[in-house]
């Protein structure tokens, strides 16, 4: 499932010529993302963003939304 997500550049030639694509391909991305956010109830949605926004460290806040991304993604499937 990983793997579908991947565009792999050997130059900068193939990054400007796809640029278009990557593009589309970026915004495509972010609003799957902000449905399957909007898809959960209202109190999951305030424990995420106090579960993510507490750390201190931006590393630790970066690590736990990485973390969380699978489950994020089975339950926008779910739905």
């Amino acid at each position: 499932m990983q793997a579908a997500r991947q565009i792999r550049f050997t130059s900068v030639q193939e990054v400007t010529k796809l640029e278009k694509t990557v593009k589309a391909c970026v915004r495509e991305a972010i609003e799957i993302e902000q449905a399957a956010f909007a898809a959960l109830t209202p109190g999951r949605q305030r424990a995420y963003i106090f579960h993510f926004s507490q750390p201190k460290l931006s590393t630790t806040r970066a690590a736990r939304v990485e973390k969380h991304i699978p489950i994020l993604e089975v339950m926008r499937l779910d739905n």
